[in-house]
């Protein structure tokens, strides 16, 4: 299922970069790219096709933090515009998905997270430009990893 939600992810990444013309600053960008509800909806979906994988690879005491990463999701997907004086939720859920799907990939498979040490090469090679919207692949493509394997 997750391997849907990657592939669902970023077509939509791509979408938003072909209509754009370039990478967008942040993952939260696609939302002025795209219109509003495809956006939320894009998210909503990608949450349902997401929790049922991280919940199933985490151990029975820890599925909270599928959830917690989930509801972060879904604050973005309430909050779309980052721009605006709403932004709060936007931002505390983006930091809380962050942090959930960061710790899901560390108790689930922790050595994917290695793939951070690429980072800093990454941004190099975009001479430094786009480091949240790269920041958040990272997130969410370690989390698709470690729940995969």
């Amino acid at each position: 299922m997750s391997l849907l939600t990657l592939l669902l992810a970023l077509a939509v990444v791509y979408i938003a970069i072909a209509k754009n013309g370039a990478i967008p600053d942040s993952v939260s960008e696609i939302a002025y790219i795209i219109p509003k509800w495809a956006f939320t909806l894009w998210l909503a979906v990608i949450c349902i096709l997401l929790l049922p994988d991280m919940v199933s690879t985490l151990p029975d005491s820890l599925t909270f933090i599928g959830f917690l990463c989930v509801a972060g999701l879904l604050c973005v997907a309430a909050s779309p515009y980052y721009k605006t004086e709403e932004k709060t939720l936007h931002y505390a859920g983006g930091w809380l998905c962050a942090v959930s799907a960061t710790v899901t990939t560390a108790l689930t498979c922790w050595p994917v997270l290695l793939a951070w040490l690429t980072y800093p090469l990454t941004l190099w090679l975009f001479r430094c430009r786009y480091h949240t919207f790269w920041a958040e692949i990272y997130v969410f493509l370690s989390l698709v990893i470690a729940i995969n394997l």
